[in-house]
């Protein structure tokens, strides 16, 4: 593993369990058994370093999505299950009060992630639209435009602080799940009935057990 990978490993242990105005550039260099010195020769600054941290989780992401989605021989109830899951590990970058924290403070970090979405949406999650319509695997009544705003603002949404609610907390609201649940709603919905019972199978081992309770 290389020092720079380390680092990031350490500041986003550390992100999670002090926050992070609380985690300092001495804090992640003892972490991670570095000198400041070090994490200066990488980054500029505590800015360059979460800003860089971003755009390397959102690149692992990505990576191996586009061959993915431009092989011809996966059906797009697959492709459509993958963009999904490709949510859920972005969800998964941190918790979400930390995620929302990161996006009100860091505008360029939010940048990149709308970056992020916007791809998800318009190129990839587009792309797979227009075909899905000239092979007749999505319904002629679906309509891109809606289904691509209300995807959009699915996600948007939780990088709200306002979101996250102390209600919301206190009744232990799972955020992931729920976005999950109304993106792959919009996608079933679009979809031939030839291929729905498809999509569920596909969609089985991505809700957890609690959510297959609840959905």
């Amino acid at each position: 593993m290389s020092i720079k990978q380390k680092i990031f490993e350490s500041t986003e242990r550390l992100f999670s369990e002090r926050g992070i105005k609380r985690t300092k550039l001495d804090d992640i260099a003892a972490d991670c058994k570095v000198s400041k010195k070090t994490i200066y020769t990488i980054f500029e600054s505590k800015d360059d370093l979460i800003y860089q941290l971003f755009e390397n989780k959102i690149a692992d992401i990505e990576e191996f999505g586009v061959a993915f989605y431009q092989n011809p021989e996966i059906p797009i109830t697959q492709k459509l299950v993958f963009i999904i899951r490709a949510i859920k590990d972005y969800m998964s970058l941190m918790s979400l009060p930390l995620l929302a924290e990161v996006c009100d403070h860091y505008t360029n970090v939010r940048e990149l992630i709308d970056q992020y979405v916007d791809r998800g949406i318009y190129e990839r999650f587009g792309q797979l639209f227009e075909e899905g319509k000239l092979n007749g695997d999505i319904t002629p009544m679906a309509d891109f435009e809606t289904i691509s705003l209300a995807y959009k603002d699915a996600i948007s949404g939780i990088l709200d602080l306002r979101f996250i609610t102390k209600e919301q907390e206190e009744r232990q609201v799972d955020q992931t799940s729920t976005v999950i649940y109304i993106i792959s709603s919009l996608f079933r919905g679009m979809l031939s009935k030839s291929l729905i019972s498809e999509f569920d199978e596909y969609m089985h081992d991505v809700y957890s057990i609690e959510d297959r309770s609840r959905y």
